[in-house]
């Protein structure tokens, strides 16, 4: 898809970024950074009004605003270190819930289904050594409270994010020095799209490129197949 022109929605430096927009077209979830704070806005389709729902002296990151609209989950910590949790934001009781609360187990870049009752993020131990292993996908139950870790050998699994009605997980799978995504007959489709994605955002893809620039095509691959997925299911 050819994009003819944009502009630009920030109105100040804030640090303005993980913006997701949702299937009313209006309202736009985002994370900023102002005065030593980090804050999670929700905000119209023009950043115009917007309201700060979650304020922290952590950092707070990947943002997701369920279908519904009654809840946020997003990443918190030391990203540096790899000391980030999984929460979720009740939005009418004001209530915070760490999902990753058990000992030592940490997460990151958390996806709601379209149902609204199950929450896939990348997840990972580090043990008492400060020795992390490697990312795999957990899915949260948020009627059960129960937290179920898929085996899925010893590859690192990132981003992952529902399809196929919620019936399925699409995820980015890292094996030493490649990268794959892990769905039967997707693979070919998700490559040329991860580099069509590359052109259009200037990224060279290969060993020399920066881990911020991997990131910026991995995002927006995640954005555009979380939007297919949408369309798919109505």
């Amino acid at each position: 898809e050819n994009i003819s022109s944009y502009s630009y929605l920030s109105k100040s430096n804030t640090n303005d970024r993980y913006p997701t927009i949702y299937d009313d077209g209006f309202s736009i979830l985002y994370q900023n950074y102002i005065n030593g704070k980090y804050n999670i806005v929700l905000s119209n389709s023009s950043l115009e009004n917007p309201e700060t729902i979650i304020t922290a002296g952590n950092e707070v990151i990947h943002p997701m605003l369920s279908n519904d609209k009654n809840f946020i989950v997003y990443t918190e910590g030391d990203q540096e270190h790899g000391l980030t949790e999984i929460v979720l934001y009740d939005l009418a009781n004001h209530q915070k819930t760490i999902i990753t609360s058990s000992e030592n187990q940490y997460g990151a870049i958390p996806q709601f289904n379209k149902a609204c009752d199950k929450i896939a993020f990348a997840s990972w131990t580090i043990d008492s050594n400060h020795v992390s292993t490697n990312p795999t996908i957990s899915i949260y139950d948020l009627r059960t409270k129960e937290i179920e870790t898929l085996d899925l050998g010893q590859s690192e699994c990132w981003r992952p994010v529902f399809y196929n009605n919620d019936n399925s997980i699409l995820y980015l799978s890292r094996n030493a020095s490649t990268n794959n995504f892990v769905v039967p007959g997707a693979k070919q489709a998700i490559e040329k799209m991860k580099y069509e994605i590359a052109s259009e955002l200037g990224v060279n893809m290969g060993p020399d490129a920066t881990s911020r620039a991997n990131g910026s095509v991995g995002g927006e691959i995640t954005k555009r197949l979380t939007k297919k997925s949408k369309k798919n299911k109505k």
